[in-house]
């Protein structure tokens, strides 16, 4: 289930949809350094969109395509195919939690993008819980909470969208929803780790 959910949310063509939308909008492939980024110390620092985060000890981070698990690899390769990267994905310990970091040179505004985004999902959307502007660490951000029923479960996603640098990142977080409430204080907290570099 763990994957399941993370397939959901991350590999529709959103670059493809994107192009299609806005005339005059390219997006061709995102630079290959998005997988050159490091995960260390529990800290993860992405050099393409200036930014980093920190990740409890006991959760796992898989940041090179190469030490993906292998049944995310296709999902990872066809991602990129679509001009997108999944620059990271972690589980926690207890492998209850998840969490991944989208990124696609689309450089679309925020309010925007996120319209872009809601639109195209709302086919998966079981329950959409809400919106808002907020501030995620240093940047503007929209906060979404939706849920999506996967394998007969209900999840429940936390999402923050940010524009850094010419790209477009999503950083979702995701748990079953009947749990939601034990694990979104642990979402924030990640969350709240998030500094802008440059």
């Amino acid at each position: 289930m763990f994957w399941k959910a993370l397939r959901k949310w991350t590999f529709v063509s959103f670059a493809v949809m994107i192009s299609a939308v806005l005339s005059g909008c390219t997006s061709g492939p995102i630079r290959g350094d998005l997988f050159a980024d490091r995960f260390s110390g529990g800290e993860y620092i992405n050099h393409a969109a200036g930014f980093k985060m920190s990740l409890p000890p006991d959760w796992s981070a898989y940041t090179h395509f190469d030490d993906m698990p292998p049944d995310i690899k296709p999902l990872a390769r066809e991602t990129r195919d679509y001009g997108s990267e999944i620059a990271m994905v972690a589980i926690s310990g207890n492998q209850l939690m998840g969490m991944r970091i989208l990124m696609e040179d689309t450089d679309v505004p925020l309010q925007e993008y996120f319209g872009l985004i809601k639109e195209v999902n709302q086919v998966d959307i079981a329950r959409d819980q809400g919106h808002r502007v907020t501030r995620l660490g240093n940047v503007d951000s929209i906060r979404w909470i939706m849920d999506s029923v996967q394998e007969g479960v209900m999840v429940r996603y936390l999402e923050y969208q940010v524009h850094l640098n010419k790209f477009n990142v999503r950083i979702t977080f995701w748990t079953p929803e009947r749990l939601y409430g034990v694990y979104s204080n642990r979402f924030e907290s990640i969350a709240g780790t998030f500094q802008r570099l440059y």
